[in-house]
């Protein structure tokens, strides 16, 4: 079955994210929304989306946020009442406000979002 991939952000991780996922899943579908206007061209990815009003936030079932953190907030709002799962990078916020209005709705919040946090430097490993 093919699934519809979106991939907030285009710098290092979120280009590490986009390799790994069609290595694995090479059939499904990737678009990326990016906030520098330049033109890129990656055989993996379908559409390049440079605005958030231009994509159709149902039309994904994976959501990868790997922009920088102070709109990881924003994203998360933006899918949350979709049925995309969600995964964000670390730090997922970094904004007093926003991590108390967070704590608020979290019970509302209708789905897991997964954080990504790399353990290479936890000191038991």
């Amino acid at each position: 079955m093919k699934k519809n991939i979106l991939v907030i952000g285009y710098g290092n991780i979120a280009k590490r994210h986009i390799l790994n996922i069609k290595n694995i899943y090479p059939n499904y579908f990737i678009d990326v929304l990016k906030k520098k206007r330049i033109k890129n061209k990656d055989k993996h990815v379908r559409n390049f989306y440079f605005d958030k009003n231009d994509i159709n936030k149902l039309n994904y079932d994976f959501v990868f946020i790997c922009s920088n953190t102070n709109t990881h907030f924003l994203y998360l709002n933006l899918f949350s009442d979709t049925k995309a799962k969600v995964f964000v990078e670390k730090p997922i916020l970094n904004k007093n406000d926003e991590i108390k209005k967070t704590i608020n709705f979290r019970d509302s919040f209708k789905k897991n979002v997964t954080v990504g946090y790399v353990l290479r430097f936890h000191p038991v490993i």
